[in-house]
């Protein structure tokens, strides 16, 4: 563990590669190979409910192409995001209350993604800001790639770290973090440059480098100063765990 609190190996969507993406069990999974964080994604239904999801409907999960805006916190019990994923068992859409709990429970920190499926920014935050007030914000980091989202999030709850996730620094990026009271910057690994990771750094920033999946690349990142990888799959990553 860095002396940020943040661990060098962070698993994507819990461990994608060996369970269910966004799901209890894969969180469950990854704590089991011995990942103390994970990142995982947050968007809303149609009632405002926040669930751990990624996409903007079922299609791709649950094979049903059935938009979350249409659904409320009643349906879920009939949802299951496993199917798809190799011979799992019938796998829940987790709200972001059950989600908390159960990282509560396996004392496992989160870099919470807030997806931008077009609601307004400022209602976004609203409806998770709330749910994330019972988890510690110490093993906490919200990060999005919406500037507006992470603007609100400053507004409405200016104690929550905040992740900028980008593929590329904007010009005015110095004044834009600043403004947007970002403590750490999630870069697209294969579009970082070691002179920006340098820049980065030595404006005192946490670099997280997302999905990084091959050992040779994210050894090579690590070394090169990148406090942290996002990963489908621990295993190449072991020494770090």
């Amino acid at each position: 563990m860095l002396a940020s609190g943040i661990p060098r190996i962070i698993g994507h969507r819990g461990v994608r590669k060996l369970a269910p993406e966004n799901s209890l069990s894969g969180v469950r999974e990854a704590a089991r190979q011995g990942v103390r964080w994970v990142e995982l994604d947050v968007t809303l239904l149609g009632d405002g409910t926040p669930v751990i999801h990624h996409d903007d409907d079922l299609a791709r999960l649950c094979g049903r192409p059935q938009p979350l805006r249409n659904l409320s916190l009643a349906d879920l019990p009939r949802i299951d995001i496993g199917s798809h994923y190799r011979d799992s068992p019938p796998e829940p859409l987790p709200t972001l209350a059950e989600m908390l709990t159960l990282l509560d429970e396996l004392d496992m920190g989160l870099n919470l993604e807030v997806k931008d499926h077009g609601d307004d920014p400022r209602y976004v935050i609203q409806r998770i800001a709330p749910v994330l007030e019972r988890f510690d914000p110490e093993r906490l980091i919200v990060s999005s790639f919406s500037a507006e989202q992470l603007r609100q999030c400053h507004l409405l709850v200016p104690d929550l770290r905040r992740g900028f996730l980008t593929a590329g620094l904007p010009p005015d990026w110095p004044l834009l973090l600043e403004r947007l009271g970002i403590y750490s910057i999630h870069y697209r690994w294969q579009a970082l440059k070691e002179s920006t990771l340098s820049l980065l750094k030595a404006s005192g920033y946490p670099v997280i480098c997302w999905t990084v999946n091959h050992r040779k690349a994210g050894t090579r990142l690590l070394e090169q100063g990148v406090t942290a990888l996002i990963t489908d799959d621990p295993g190449p990553f072991a020494r770090y765990l």
